[in-house]
């Protein structure tokens, strides 16, 4: 019965894994899967949110506050107030800009400090 249990309880956390793997945005007329693992940035423009992935741009009618909460909140971070980017797909940083896939995004002066801990304090190899 143990096993069963622990099997079952595996099985359950799975899919609830699965489940957060992908969101549906409404770009246009259609809903469109978005893989979040694909997500690069998100850039906001008053009452809608360009979503730039891997592939494609996608533009849907939405706060960025409020897409924001459907992200999963240890891989994404807000640098600045119209911006929040995926932390797996930083190349660089520089100044006060963050370098993702060949486009900057700027680090707000007021969240520079959050956003260095969250994106390298743990990861930095040289520290000065």
């Amino acid at each position: 019965m143990k096993a069963v249990d622990k099997v079952y309880h595996l099985m359950e956390k799975e899919s609830t894994k699965n489940a957060n793997e992908y969101l549906f945005a409404k770009s246009g007329k259609q809903l469109k899967k978005i893989f979040i693992e694909d997500i690069l940035f998100v850039e906001s423009m008053e009452n809608y949110v360009n979503i730039f992935t891997t592939s494609s741009k996608e533009v849907v009618y939405s706060t960025l506050k409020l897409f924001l909460e459907s992200l999963p909140g240890d891989h994404f971070l807000q640098v600045h107030r119209s911006y929040v980017v995926n932390i797996k797909h930083i190349h660089s940083i520089e100044g006060n800009m963050l370098h993702v896939a060949g486009h900057e995004i700027p680090i707000a002066r007021n969240l520079r400090e959050q956003a260095f801990n969250s994106i390298i304090n743990d990861r930095l190899v040289l520290k000065m």
